[in-house]
């Protein structure tokens, strides 16, 4: 994607040499589909003028852009003439910027399959590591906690551990509850 820079020049430009709010408007849209098709050339097919150029009055526009000498007309084709310098610079920094960012995310994303590939050994999670606990997600907070098999967990109650991770209550606490009942 690329975006449309005008120099602070341009209008004033435009007014200076009386060209109509049609031939403005036309010139203007031209350069933003010159920028949208990244044409360093800046030649516009005229079959394609209509495309873009939004003005009722486009086609005297085009006339009085090449009357005034910021259009040159080349049979087939119209090759815009003011403020090529600028419309150049500018789209050439912005391919350059464009092309650094994809060559640095290139590097990036290699480094990080790299990375990845370095700390998947084979033998994460087996016996001979006795060190590597399998872990489960706690629904609530995503924190990473031990399994099930190395768990103590308190019931809810007395406050006692007890070995049954899937009961808030020790089996002395669940007794009294089913009597009371």
């Amino acid at each position: 994607m690329t975006w449309a820079k005008y120099g602070v020049e341009f209008f004033d430009q435009c007014a200076d040499f009386g060209l109509s709010d049609a031939a403005v408007r036309t010139h203007t849209e031209a350069l933003h589909y010159l920028y949208r098709l990244e044409e360093m050339e800046m030649r516009i097919a005229k079959h394609l003028l209509r495309r873009f150029a939004g003005s009722a009055d486009w086609e005297q526009a085009a006339k009085d852009l090449v009357a005034h000498g910021f259009w040159r007309d080349e049979g087939d084709a119209y090759v815009v003439e003011h403020h090529g310098d600028v419309f150049r610079s500018s789209l050439a920094t912005q391919l350059k910027h464009r092309d650094t960012e994809r060559e640095r995310q290139r590097r990036k994303r290699a480094k990080d399959e790299r990375d990845v590939a370095t700390n998947n050994g084979p033998n994460v999670a087996t016996n001979d590591q006795p060190n590597v606990r399998p872990t489960q997600t706690d629904r609530h907070t995503d924190l990473q906690t031990p399994s099930t098999e190395a768990r103590s967990v308190d019931c809810a109650a007395c406050h006692r551990p007890h070995g049954n991770p899937n009961s808030l209550y020790c089996d002395t606490c669940l007794a009294r509850a089913r009597e009371a009942s």
